[in-house]
């Protein structure tokens, strides 16, 4: 608004300046021859005249006038109003409010754990025993041989369930990661070292050998590497799958030469949390992961045993997944240098 007070004002003054600058019209002059009076005229009528020094003139002290009018503070221009933005809490996966950094769903951090406990627990299972899968061989016998490969998706030995992944929720700063390795026969073990100084999960390391991956269940977290190091001198083509229910998402499709490595990230989208492998080369060869976002995370072993150690005391809940019969949790509670045991038991009807 005040740009118009002060083009008006401008306006004026020009109007003001540019009158002031005319001669005024002389009035028409009379005469007499004797007798009578007869109005007579000196000739046309002088009209105004501008002098160009005058224009200019006047124009100079247009200019300074407009610029001190400029400058005055009448004409100063009004402050913007501040516009304060409105805060919008960020929404977690569940609607709720995201979790802080470093709250379980933020960044973990790796800190002393002060009179951690300790998680132990045994799945079993109850109900008709899965029948493994049976593949033909049909690329490279002289390593993967010339028998049908079978693949035991359920593994059960007197009730107890093997390859149940345990990962425990809600950790925002504990122990240091280790470091995670699935190795090829018999029939596909796992590795790694227990110790770490690692913020990250880092990698999921797979040694494929005789046509094994390794394991048939694995971890992996998001951002984190996918390394391959061949153990065959052959080739595989790891693809890899996000799974949700019945969708699979395809992923990466690489080939992996024989003797060979291959490297690549894995970036997950918020719906997912499962990823699985298979080779386009053996389909035999087929393993899952779970997304975990902290270290404390656990297998179940033959005896259907597992142990996650070292937890700082509070109230979590602990996932037990498998890949074929779903996933169960359950609250737990940790005391200082305590011990809970939490078991599972998995059904042939739980899909």
């Amino acid at each position: 608004m005040w740009a118009s007070y002060r083009n008006s004002f401008v306006v004026a003054l020009v109007l003001t300046l540019i009158a002031g600058c005319e001669s005024p019209v002389p009035e028409p002059s009379e005469s007499t021859d004797g007798g009578g009076s007869t109005p007579t005229t000196g000739g046309p009528v002088a009209m105004a005249t501008i002098n160009q020094d005058d224009i200019l003139a006047t124009l100079a002290r247009i200019e300074k006038l407009v610029a001190t009018a400029v400058d005055s503070p009448v004409f100063a221009p009004e402050p913007e109003p501040e516009v304060v933005e409105p805060v919008i809490p960020k929404k977690g996966p569940g609607g709720g409010p995201s979790t802080p950094e470093g709250s379980g769903g933020g960044k973990y951090k790796v800190v002393p754990v002060v009179s951690g406990g300790t998680i132990t627990g045994q799945i079993t299972f109850e109900g008709k025993l899965y029948d493994p899968k049976v593949f033909k061989i049909e690329k490279t016998p002289e390593v993967c041989g010339k028998e049908d490969r079978l693949l035991q998706e359920v593994t059960v030995t007197d009730g107890n369930l093997k390859d149940v992944v345990l990962a425990l929720q809600g950790i925002a700063a504990g122990k240091p990661y280790a470091s995670h390795i699935i190795l090829g026969p018999p029939p596909g073990t796992r590795g790694g070292e227990s110790t770490g100084t690692g913020n990250a999960f880092t990698a999921t390391t797979i040694q494929p050998k005789k046509c094994i991956f390794g394991a048939f269940t694995g971890v992996i977290a998001d951002g984190a590497e996918m390394q391959f190091d061949n153990k065959d001198p052959v080739k595989h083509s790891p693809h890899t799958y996000f799974v949700k229910g019945r969708v699979r998402k395809s992923d990466k499709n690489q080939d992996l030469e024989g003797n060979g490595k291959l490297v690549f990230s894995v970036k997950f989208k918020k719906k997912y949390k499962i990823y699985k492998l298979e080779c386009d080369q053996h389909p035999h060869m087929q393993n899952w992961f779970y997304r975990v976002e902290n270290p404390y995370y656990a297998f179940s072993a033959a005896d259907g045993t597992f142990n996650i150690d070292n937890v700082p005391p509070g109230n979590y809940t602990l996932i037990a997944w498998h890949p074929i019969l779903g996933e169960q949790q359950a609250d737990v509670t940790i005391s200082a240098n305590g011990n809970t045991d939490v078991p599972f038991k998995f059904s042939s009807k739980r899909r």
